[in-house]
């Protein structure tokens, strides 16, 4: 299932155009999953591009440019995805002050080994010479 970046775009925009999405370290782009359409072309015929049916035109969806028709329906294939975490951070009151925050090269624990690889840029606290 795609989902972009950028979260305004639309599925047949962000299909078509590639589709860099959360997930494409996993499963690849929006588009190498794109297992059929149906496309109205230029002449009002409606035709089903999949694998077997209507391959080359499935191919020049998913990257032979455009102008092809207009695509009214999309088949993607899906893949089993964890649960997702949006937002996660420690909440500490104030008045402990900085004690419940770690020192970056001190560890947070070991991610459970299904956790994506992919590394997020964060804050971290310096410690002040002494």
């Amino acid at each position: 299932m795609p989902g972009g970046l950028i979260s305004n775009t639309g599925v047949a925009g962000l299909t078509l155009s590639g589709g860099i999405g959360w997930l494409r370290s996993r499963h690849g782009l929006s588009i190498d999953n794109l297992v059929s359409a149906e496309v109205v072309t230029a002449d009002g015929r409606l035709l089903r591009a999949s694998a077997d049916e209507n391959a080359d035109l499935l191919w020049a969806l998913k990257g032979g440019g455009g102008n092809f028709g207009v695509v009214t329906a999309f088949e993607f294939a899906l893949h089993p995805v964890e649960p997702t975490l949006m937002f996660c951070a420690p909440l500490h009151p104030l008045s402990a002050g900085p004690g419940p925050i770690p020192h970056r090269d001190e560890p947070w624990g070991t991610p459970p080994a299904t956790a994506s690889r992919r590394r997020v840029r964060g804050l971290g606290t310096q410690r002040s010479a002494r």
